[in-house]
């Protein structure tokens, strides 16, 4: 029991990840930046991929037979987890992951989120 505890929690931490990364990176390109809805579109078709990243998923094993990316194998069998456990609960773990990724977004689309990856001291402060 215990054991299994710990495969869901890494798995639903590397879905995690997967979505940070993805924001992280999204957040860098120049042309994009600050543009909320553009991180929030890429993190659904994201989503989108990871349910068509594996056939013949077993609701019983909770996995799937074969995979396109097996490296996103955790990442979809907890997707598709989530979306199993939604169908039977009205949908409010759905909604919860869905709200955490909005929260995620726009933690990412602040102006200042730049200051926590940037290395600031080598700047002198001003004195006035």
């Amino acid at each position: 029991m215990f054991l299994s505890d710990l495969i869901l929690i890494f798995n639903f931490s590397f879905l995690l990840m997967v979505n940070m990364i993805t924001v992280l990176i999204l957040s860098h390109i120049k042309k994009i930046k600050g543009k909320c809805w553009i991180y929030f579109i890429v993190l659904i078709a994201l989503h989108m991929l990871l349910v068509m990243n594996t056939s013949d998923w077993n609701e019983g094993a909770m996995s799937g037979s074969s995979y396109i990316l097996p490296i996103l194998k955790p990442a979809t069998d907890t997707f598709y987890g989530l979306i199993l456990i939604s169908i039977f609960s009205a949908f409010i773990p759905m909604i919860i992951y869905i709200a955490l990724i909005i929260m995620m977004v726009i933690f990412f689309c602040r102006k200042n989120v730049n200051r926590l990856f940037t290395d600031d001291s080598n700047t002198t402060p001003k004195i006035k």
